[in-house]
């Protein structure tokens, strides 16, 4: 059947992306152990990309899968209303389908926790958002994606989130487009989310101006962002810089 083969290629196309995403994660394995943060951060975000693409496929197979049954179903019942215990062989095909779907990993934006990664940053996200405003003692307003602004006004923020790499490194990508945005604000602060919501470090804009000529940058023609990148070490929480700069101790700027 047609509905079957289509459903066998949208898993295969899962399937390569896992293959995909998996030998990323090799490649930023090494580029950590090489201290090749700007190729951390170019696979990473290849990485992330793959991860939202998965996702909308793994949905479009759910719904392929499910709304197609329902439809051959639908005109079944119909064209056998005075014979409802007679099955074709195109019903018992669909249901086998069905039970795969609902048997497997596949349909994972369906699922009841909600917890396809795209759902996950975003949660996190939110949750840092959240903590931040409590902290700030304010409702954080939504300006952007990444920059929010106080109830009264007087102070933006911006909120940048990262999953754990191996040793415990957090990589963001700070942008020459947040910064003009917070320069512009009375106080400004730029935040970054470790891992979880209990891990986040508040930077007065001002300190990390004073630290961006030591930081990483990526510009071409399209964006220019310093790298963020923030690490454990000796037990202590650590800003790294590129080789003719210290370290930033940052322990005192976590919430």
């Amino acid at each position: 059947m047609v509905t079957d083969s289509i459903s066998k290629q949208l898993h295969a196309v899962i399937k390569d992306v896992d293959q995909f995403i998996s030998a990323l994660d090799a490649g930023i394995k090494q580029s950590v152990d090489l201290r090749d943060y700007e190729e951390v951060e170019r696979l990473s975000k290849l990485v992330q990309q793959l991860c939202s693409f998965r996702d909308d496929v793994q949905g479009l197979q759910a719904r392929w899968d499910r709304d197609f049954g329902e439809n051959i179903r639908d005109r079944n019942n119909h064209s056998n209303s005075g014979n409802k215990n007679q099955r074709t062989n195109i019903d018992s095909s669909i249901d086998k389908q069905l039970q795969l779907a609902g048997s497997s990993k596949i349909p994972t934006n369906e699922k009841k926790n909600g917890d396809s990664d795209e759902e996950q940053r975003r949660n996190f996200h939110d949750q840092c958002v959240s903590r931040l405003g409590q902290h700030f003692r304010t409702k954080l307003i939504k300006v952007n994606q990444t920059i929010y602004k106080s109830q009264n006004n007087n102070a933006m923020i911006s909120c940048s989130t990262s999953r754990k790499y191996p040793d415990e490194k957090y990589w963001f990508g700070f942008t020459e487009k947040q910064f003009k945005r917070l320069k512009a604000a009375q106080d400004a602060f730029a935040t970054f989310g470790c891992g979880n919501r209990n891990t986040i470090f508040v930077f007065p804009l001002s300190d990390i101006e004073k630290w961006l000529p030591g930081l990483n940058q990526t510009i071409n023609d399209q964006q220019h962002y310093w790298h963020i990148h923030i690490t454990r070490q000796s037990g202590r929480w650590t800003l790294l810089r590129k080789g003719d700069f210290d370290n930033i101790d940052i322990e005192k700027y976590c919430l």
